[in-house]
């Protein structure tokens, strides 16, 4: 079993790199989604992009759109990302830090078993 200290560091690794991602949250969605904001801040049209990533303009479209309505998939994020000569920054931030989140996690799954409910 590894030191408490070596769990700590750890927490405390996690929890710098996480309030890091949360400082930039609210700056990390653009309305029209990253696809059409990067596509126009760079100055190419549908059909450009298309040529870029081996896509039809109408694709490029499409990705657009479910980009903006929380449809596309990191696949095609990542190939438009590429085909831009950007890249996709990809992460899941817990909404509380690591060692509240872990404590309140196996606290639900030790009530289980008991067959208690909501303390």
């Amino acid at each position: 079993m590894k030191p408490l200290f070596l769990k700590e560091t750890a927490f405390a690794q996690i929890n710098r790199r996480l309030e890091v991602l949360r400082g930039i949250k609210d700056k990390a969605s653009v309305r029209n989604g990253w696809i059409h904001y990067m596509r126009t801040a760079l100055g190419l049209t549908l059909s450009e992009l298309g040529e870029r990533s081996s896509h039809s303009k109408q694709s490029v479209s499409q990705a657009e759109r479910r980009e903006a309505d929380g449809l596309v998939t990191l696949s095609t994020l990542k190939k438009m990302a590429e085909a831009m000569e950007c890249e996709l920054v990809y992460a899941i931030v817990p909404k509380k830090d690591m060692k509240t989140l872990i404590h309140e996690t196996a606290f639900e799954k030790a009530q289980k078993p008991l067959g208690i409910a909501d303390l």
